[in-house]
Protein backbone atom coordinates (compact mmCIF):
# COMPACT_ATOMS: atom_id res chain seq x y z
CA UNK A 1 0.00 0.00 0.00
CA UNK A 2 1.20 3.78 -0.84
CA UNK A 3 2.04 5.78 2.25
CA UNK A 4 0.10 9.19 3.01
CA UNK A 5 2.92 11.43 1.53
CA UNK A 6 3.07 9.08 -1.62
CA UNK A 7 -0.74 9.54 -2.24
CA UNK A 8 -0.35 13.84 -1.07
CA UNK A 9 1.99 14.24 -4.32
CA UNK A 10 -0.27 12.68 -6.58
CA UNK A 11 -4.27 13.48 -5.26
CA UNK A 12 -6.36 15.82 -6.93
CA UNK A 13 -7.09 17.18 -3.72
CA UNK A 14 -6.24 16.93 0.08
CA UNK A 15 -5.31 18.26 3.53
CA UNK A 16 -6.41 17.56 7.27
CA UNK A 17 -9.86 17.01 8.15
CA UNK A 18 -11.98 17.03 11.24
CA UNK A 19 -11.21 17.53 14.99
CA UNK A 20 -8.86 14.46 14.69
CA UNK A 21 -6.99 15.81 11.99
CA UNK A 22 -7.33 12.81 9.56
CA UNK A 23 -6.12 13.23 5.83
CA UNK A 24 -8.03 12.85 3.33
CA UNK A 25 -7.14 12.63 -0.42
CA UNK A 26 -9.26 12.53 -3.48
CA UNK A 27 -7.54 10.98 -6.08
CA UNK A 28 -8.18 10.59 -10.26
CA UNK A 29 -9.56 7.38 -8.99
CA UNK A 30 -9.47 6.95 -5.43
CA UNK A 31 -11.58 8.87 -2.23
CA UNK A 32 -8.24 7.78 0.91
CA UNK A 33 -7.81 8.93 4.12
CA UNK A 34 -4.99 8.85 6.56
CA UNK A 35 -4.40 8.80 10.43
CA UNK A 36 -1.39 11.03 10.07
CA UNK A 37 1.38 11.96 7.47
CA UNK A 38 3.38 9.75 8.82
CA UNK A 39 0.97 6.42 8.08
CA UNK A 40 2.35 3.79 5.93
CA UNK A 41 -1.07 2.86 4.91
CA UNK A 42 -4.29 4.10 4.46
CA UNK A 43 -7.35 3.40 7.39
CA UNK A 44 -9.30 3.73 4.36
CA UNK A 45 -9.78 3.79 0.54
CA UNK A 46 -12.69 3.16 -1.81
CA UNK A 47 -12.97 4.22 -5.80
CA UNK A 48 -13.92 7.86 -5.49
CA UNK A 49 -16.63 6.79 -8.30
CA UNK A 50 -18.91 5.31 -5.12
CA UNK A 51 -19.54 8.55 -4.00
CA UNK A 52 -23.26 8.86 -3.69
CA UNK A 53 -23.57 12.95 -3.07
CA UNK A 54 -21.90 16.02 -2.03
CA UNK A 55 -23.69 18.87 -0.11
CA UNK A 56 -22.81 21.58 2.03
CA UNK A 57 -24.05 22.49 5.29
CA UNK A 58 -25.90 25.70 6.15
CA UNK A 59 -25.89 26.62 9.52
CA UNK A 60 -28.90 26.27 11.27
CA UNK A 61 -28.54 29.34 14.03
CA UNK A 62 -27.11 32.18 11.86
CA UNK A 63 -29.46 35.01 10.98
CA UNK A 64 -29.06 38.16 9.35
CA UNK A 65 -30.38 41.35 10.48
CA UNK A 66 -33.64 41.12 9.17
CA UNK A 67 -35.39 39.92 12.13
CA UNK A 68 -38.42 39.07 10.49
CA UNK A 69 -37.11 37.03 7.48
CA UNK A 70 -34.40 35.50 9.39
CA UNK A 71 -31.49 33.35 6.16
CA UNK A 72 -28.03 31.77 7.11
CA UNK A 73 -24.92 34.37 6.05
CA UNK A 74 -22.19 31.41 6.03
CA UNK A 75 -22.17 27.71 6.40
CA UNK A 76 -19.81 28.40 9.30
CA UNK A 77 -20.91 26.55 12.82
CA UNK A 78 -19.75 25.95 15.88
CA UNK A 79 -17.97 22.44 13.99
CA UNK A 80 -16.17 24.41 11.36
CA UNK A 81 -17.23 24.67 7.76
CA UNK A 82 -19.15 21.78 7.40
CA UNK A 83 -19.98 19.48 3.86
CA UNK A 84 -21.28 16.36 3.90
CA UNK A 85 -19.99 13.16 1.92
CA UNK A 86 -22.33 10.03 0.86
CA UNK A 87 -20.43 7.00 0.58
CA UNK A 88 -23.21 3.86 -0.51
CA UNK A 89 -25.68 4.38 2.25
CA UNK A 90 -23.55 5.97 4.37
CA UNK A 91 -23.27 9.82 4.87
CA UNK A 92 -20.18 11.30 6.86
CA UNK A 93 -19.87 15.41 8.03
CA UNK A 94 -16.87 16.56 7.26
CA UNK A 95 -15.38 19.76 8.72
CA UNK A 96 -12.97 22.14 7.21
CA UNK A 97 -10.59 24.63 8.48
CA UNK A 98 -11.66 27.48 6.30
CA UNK A 99 -14.71 28.38 3.67
CA UNK A 100 -12.26 28.00 0.98
CA UNK A 101 -10.65 24.83 1.83
CA UNK A 102 -14.74 23.27 2.09
CA UNK A 103 -15.71 24.67 -1.56
CA UNK A 104 -12.32 23.68 -2.46
CA UNK A 105 -12.95 20.21 -1.15
CA UNK A 106 -16.83 19.99 -2.74
CA UNK A 107 -15.70 20.94 -5.91
CA UNK A 108 -13.10 18.15 -6.25
CA UNK A 109 -15.51 15.57 -5.08
CA UNK A 110 -18.62 16.80 -7.40
CA UNK A 111 -17.08 15.20 -10.69
CA UNK A 112 -17.27 11.78 -9.12
CA UNK A 113 -20.83 12.45 -8.37
CA UNK A 114 -23.93 11.63 -10.75
CA UNK A 115 -25.92 15.42 -11.22
CA UNK A 116 -29.11 13.87 -9.76
CA UNK A 117 -31.04 17.07 -10.85
CA UNK A 118 -28.96 18.70 -13.97
CA UNK A 119 -30.07 21.92 -15.74
CA UNK A 120 -33.19 20.78 -18.03
CA UNK A 121 -31.42 20.09 -22.30
CA UNK A 122 -33.84 22.65 -23.53
CA UNK A 123 -32.32 25.74 -24.45
CA UNK A 124 -29.07 24.88 -22.60
CA UNK A 125 -27.19 27.47 -24.81
CA UNK A 126 -29.22 30.09 -23.85
CA UNK A 127 -28.59 31.42 -20.30
CA UNK A 128 -30.62 35.02 -20.64
CA UNK A 129 -33.47 32.52 -20.42
CA UNK A 130 -32.51 30.84 -17.30
CA UNK A 131 -33.82 31.50 -13.45
CA UNK A 132 -32.03 33.32 -11.12
CA UNK A 133 -31.47 30.09 -9.04
CA UNK A 134 -30.22 27.79 -11.92
CA UNK A 135 -28.03 31.18 -12.75
CA UNK A 136 -26.23 30.77 -8.93
CA UNK A 137 -26.31 26.85 -9.06
CA UNK A 138 -23.53 27.64 -12.25
CA UNK A 139 -21.61 30.28 -9.95
CA UNK A 140 -21.48 27.99 -7.51
CA UNK A 141 -19.98 25.65 -9.56
CA UNK A 142 -17.37 28.03 -11.02
CA UNK A 143 -16.84 29.06 -7.09
CA UNK A 144 -16.02 25.18 -6.19
CA UNK A 145 -13.80 24.51 -9.37
CA UNK A 146 -11.58 28.22 -8.78
CA UNK A 147 -11.40 26.81 -5.17
CA UNK A 148 -9.77 23.45 -6.10
CA UNK A 149 -7.71 25.07 -8.37
CA UNK A 150 -6.45 28.20 -5.39
CA UNK A 151 -7.74 30.40 -7.53
CA UNK A 152 -11.36 31.68 -5.58
CA UNK A 153 -9.75 35.46 -4.79
CA UNK A 154 -9.12 35.67 -8.14
CA UNK A 155 -9.57 34.35 -11.31
CA UNK A 156 -9.54 35.08 -15.39
CA UNK A 157 -12.20 34.51 -18.15
CA UNK A 158 -10.21 32.02 -19.80
CA UNK A 159 -10.50 30.13 -16.17
CA UNK A 160 -14.13 30.30 -16.26
CA UNK A 161 -14.44 29.43 -19.50
CA UNK A 162 -12.47 26.24 -18.60
CA UNK A 163 -14.93 25.82 -15.94
CA UNK A 164 -17.88 25.96 -18.26
CA UNK A 165 -16.56 23.73 -20.64
CA UNK A 166 -16.21 20.75 -17.96
CA UNK A 167 -19.97 21.80 -16.63
CA UNK A 168 -21.34 21.75 -20.90
CA UNK A 169 -19.17 19.87 -22.57
CA UNK A 170 -21.90 19.76 -25.79
CA UNK A 171 -21.30 23.61 -25.93
CA UNK A 172 -20.14 25.48 -28.37
CA UNK A 173 -17.07 28.26 -27.69
CA UNK A 174 -19.73 31.01 -28.39
CA UNK A 175 -22.39 29.48 -25.94
CA UNK A 176 -20.00 29.32 -23.20
CA UNK A 177 -18.94 33.11 -23.76
CA UNK A 178 -22.77 33.56 -23.78
CA UNK A 179 -22.69 31.75 -20.13
CA UNK A 180 -20.28 34.07 -19.21
CA UNK A 181 -21.74 37.11 -19.82
CA UNK A 182 -25.06 36.07 -18.66
CA UNK A 183 -23.32 35.41 -15.38
CA UNK A 184 -21.69 38.80 -15.42
CA UNK A 185 -24.50 40.59 -16.12
CA UNK A 186 -26.40 38.90 -13.28
CA UNK A 187 -23.25 40.00 -11.01
CA UNK A 188 -22.78 36.30 -9.93
CA UNK A 189 -19.09 37.34 -11.36
CA UNK A 190 -17.39 40.33 -10.89
CA UNK A 191 -15.80 42.09 -13.22
CA UNK A 192 -15.97 44.38 -16.54
CA UNK A 193 -19.37 44.03 -18.15
CA UNK A 194 -17.11 43.52 -21.36
CA UNK A 195 -15.26 40.72 -20.14
CA UNK A 196 -16.38 38.16 -22.57
CA UNK A 197 -17.23 40.22 -25.43
CA UNK A 198 -14.01 40.85 -26.12
CA UNK A 199 -12.26 37.45 -26.89
CA UNK A 200 -8.58 39.24 -27.59
CA UNK A 201 -8.31 40.12 -23.66
CA UNK A 202 -8.32 38.27 -20.60
CA UNK A 203 -10.06 39.78 -18.37
CA UNK A 204 -9.79 39.65 -14.24
CA UNK A 205 -13.08 38.54 -12.01
CA UNK A 206 -13.97 37.53 -8.74
CA UNK A 207 -16.95 36.08 -6.62
CA UNK A 208 -19.12 38.14 -5.11
CA UNK A 209 -18.16 39.13 -1.44
CA UNK A 210 -21.81 37.69 -0.16
CA UNK A 211 -23.76 35.66 -2.25
CA UNK A 212 -27.31 35.00 -0.77
CA UNK A 213 -28.14 31.83 1.01
CA UNK A 214 -31.41 30.08 0.88
CA UNK A 215 -33.44 30.80 3.44
CA UNK A 216 -35.16 28.40 6.10
CA UNK A 217 -38.11 26.39 4.36
CA UNK A 218 -40.32 27.95 7.53
CA UNK A 219 -38.91 31.72 6.77
CA UNK A 220 -39.29 30.78 2.98
CA UNK A 221 -42.93 29.83 3.10
CA UNK A 222 -43.81 33.69 5.02
CA UNK A 223 -42.08 35.56 2.88
CA UNK A 224 -43.96 33.77 0.05
CA UNK A 225 -47.20 34.06 1.87
CA UNK A 226 -46.23 38.10 1.89
CA UNK A 227 -44.94 38.76 -1.19
CA UNK A 228 -47.83 36.91 -2.27
CA UNK A 229 -50.94 38.95 -0.69
CA UNK A 230 -52.35 41.24 -2.87
CA UNK A 231 -52.46 44.12 0.19
CA UNK A 232 -48.08 43.58 -0.54
CA UNK A 233 -46.60 47.45 -0.55
CA UNK A 234 -42.86 47.18 -1.51
CA UNK A 235 -42.10 50.63 -0.61
CA UNK A 236 -43.47 50.18 2.69
CA UNK A 237 -41.45 46.88 3.13
CA UNK A 238 -38.36 48.64 2.31
CA UNK A 239 -38.80 51.35 4.30
CA UNK A 240 -39.16 48.68 6.94
CA UNK A 241 -36.12 46.80 5.87
CA UNK A 242 -34.13 50.01 6.10
CA UNK A 243 -34.97 50.74 9.85
CA UNK A 244 -33.97 47.37 10.66
CA UNK A 245 -30.88 46.64 8.65
CA UNK A 246 -27.74 48.41 7.92
CA UNK A 247 -27.27 49.34 4.06
CA UNK A 248 -24.75 47.17 3.67
CA UNK A 249 -27.15 44.49 3.98
CA UNK A 250 -29.41 45.69 0.45
CA UNK A 251 -27.78 43.82 -1.95
CA UNK A 252 -28.09 40.70 -0.22
CA UNK A 253 -31.56 40.79 0.85
CA UNK A 254 -32.29 41.84 -2.85
CA UNK A 255 -30.86 38.40 -3.63
CA UNK A 256 -32.82 36.75 -1.59
CA UNK A 257 -36.24 38.08 -2.76
CA UNK A 258 -35.01 37.48 -6.48
CA UNK A 259 -34.55 33.87 -5.29
CA UNK A 260 -37.91 34.02 -3.61
CA UNK A 261 -39.78 35.89 -6.83
CA UNK A 262 -38.11 32.81 -9.16
CA UNK A 263 -40.00 30.59 -6.43
CA UNK A 264 -43.33 32.80 -6.25
CA UNK A 265 -43.42 32.07 -10.00
CA UNK A 266 -42.97 28.10 -10.22
CA UNK A 267 -45.81 27.97 -7.74
CA UNK A 268 -47.69 29.86 -9.71
CA UNK A 269 -47.28 27.97 -12.96
CA UNK A 270 -47.64 24.81 -11.01
CA UNK A 271 -50.81 26.13 -9.69
CA UNK A 272 -52.06 27.53 -12.78
CA UNK A 273 -50.92 24.09 -14.70
CA UNK A 274 -52.65 21.93 -11.99
CA UNK A 275 -56.25 23.84 -12.12
CA UNK A 276 -55.75 23.61 -15.92
CA UNK A 277 -55.56 19.83 -15.65
CA UNK A 278 -58.67 20.13 -13.44
CA UNK A 279 -60.77 22.07 -15.84
CA UNK A 280 -59.99 20.04 -18.76
CA UNK A 281 -60.71 16.73 -16.82
CA UNK A 282 -64.18 18.53 -15.72
CA UNK A 283 -64.80 19.80 -19.15
CA UNK A 284 -64.54 16.20 -20.81
CA UNK A 285 -67.10 14.83 -17.68
CA UNK A 286 -69.39 17.34 -18.85
CA UNK A 287 -69.48 16.35 -22.25
CA UNK A 288 -69.84 13.03 -21.38
CA UNK A 289 -72.79 13.50 -19.26
CA UNK A 290 -74.49 16.03 -22.34
CA UNK A 291 -73.59 13.18 -24.86
CA UNK A 292 -75.84 10.66 -22.43
CA UNK A 293 -78.54 13.37 -21.85
CA UNK A 294 -78.81 13.42 -25.23
CA UNK A 295 -79.20 9.88 -26.33
CA UNK A 296 -81.88 9.56 -23.58
CA UNK A 297 -83.93 12.24 -24.87
CA UNK A 298 -83.43 10.19 -28.11
CA UNK A 299 -84.58 7.41 -26.80
CA UNK A 300 -87.58 8.55 -24.63
CA UNK A 301 -89.18 10.31 -27.57
CA UNK A 302 -88.22 6.97 -29.66
CA UNK A 303 -90.50 5.17 -26.67
CA UNK A 304 -92.99 7.64 -27.13
CA UNK A 305 -93.93 6.98 -30.93
CA UNK A 306 -93.47 3.44 -30.59
CA UNK A 307 -96.04 3.59 -27.64
CA UNK A 308 -98.69 5.61 -29.74
CA UNK A 309 -98.13 3.28 -32.64
CA UNK A 310 -98.93 0.22 -29.91
CA UNK A 311 -101.66 2.57 -29.05
CA UNK A 312 -103.43 3.13 -32.42
CA UNK A 313 -106.94 1.82 -32.67
CA UNK A 314 -107.21 -0.26 -35.90
CA UNK A 315 -108.20 1.32 -38.88
CA UNK A 316 -110.30 -1.76 -40.99
CA UNK A 317 -113.49 -3.35 -39.17
CA UNK A 318 -113.59 -6.36 -38.41
CA UNK A 319 -115.99 -9.54 -38.53
CA UNK A 320 -118.03 -10.48 -35.96
CA UNK A 321 -116.50 -14.04 -36.60
CA UNK A 322 -113.15 -13.15 -36.07
CA UNK A 323 -114.14 -10.90 -32.93
CA UNK A 324 -113.14 -13.03 -30.48
CA UNK A 325 -109.58 -13.44 -32.27
CA UNK A 326 -109.26 -9.87 -32.36
CA UNK A 327 -109.66 -9.81 -28.85
CA UNK A 328 -106.89 -12.11 -28.06
CA UNK A 329 -104.65 -10.48 -30.70
CA UNK A 330 -105.24 -7.27 -28.57
CA UNK A 331 -105.05 -8.42 -25.24
CA UNK A 332 -101.39 -9.92 -26.26
CA UNK A 333 -100.50 -6.42 -27.49
CA UNK A 334 -101.44 -5.23 -24.55
CA UNK A 335 -99.70 -7.48 -22.66
CA UNK A 336 -96.56 -6.62 -24.76
CA UNK A 337 -96.82 -2.92 -23.99
CA UNK A 338 -97.03 -3.24 -20.78
CA UNK A 339 -94.10 -5.77 -20.88
CA UNK A 340 -92.14 -2.85 -23.02
CA UNK A 341 -93.17 0.30 -20.65
CA UNK A 342 -92.19 -1.80 -17.88
CA UNK A 343 -88.52 -2.68 -18.81
CA UNK A 344 -87.93 0.52 -20.71
CA UNK A 345 -88.85 1.68 -16.99
CA UNK A 346 -86.47 -0.24 -15.46
CA UNK A 347 -83.73 0.26 -17.69
CA UNK A 348 -84.27 4.27 -17.15
CA UNK A 349 -84.41 3.66 -13.52
CA UNK A 350 -80.64 1.74 -13.53
CA UNK A 351 -79.67 4.16 -15.87
CA UNK A 352 -78.51 1.23 -18.15
CA UNK A 353 -78.96 3.53 -21.18
CA UNK A 354 -77.55 1.23 -23.46
CA UNK A 355 -80.10 -1.61 -22.48
CA UNK A 356 -82.78 1.07 -23.33
CA UNK A 357 -81.37 2.23 -26.61
CA UNK A 358 -81.50 -1.71 -27.58
CA UNK A 359 -85.19 -2.13 -26.51
CA UNK A 360 -86.43 0.65 -28.56
CA UNK A 361 -85.03 -0.41 -31.69
CA UNK A 362 -85.96 -4.33 -31.09
CA UNK A 363 -89.40 -2.70 -30.46
CA UNK A 364 -89.40 -0.55 -33.64
CA UNK A 365 -88.01 -3.22 -35.61
CA UNK A 366 -90.80 -5.89 -34.22
CA UNK A 367 -93.58 -3.49 -33.70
Amino acid sequence: MVSAREVAQVAVYGGPLEKKKKYFYVTTTQWIYFDSMDATTPTFAISATEIVSVEELQAANATSGDSSHSAPSTSFTNKGFAFNVTVGKKKTELRAATEDDRDGWIGALMPYVADVAPLSATHSHHPKSRSRAELAKVADYIKQQMAVQKKKTSFTTHDVLQALGRKFPDLSDTDLLAWGETLVSAQLLLGPSTAFKDTTTISSLRLPDKLAKKLSASDQSKLSDLMSSPDFDAKAYAESFLKRNSPDKIDSHCHVLLDQKDVIIHELKADICANYTTFLAASTEIRHMENHVSLMRAAIVDCKRALQLLQSPATSALSASHNNNINIEQQRLQDARDDLAHSLDMHLFENDLDAFVHLVVAAKANP
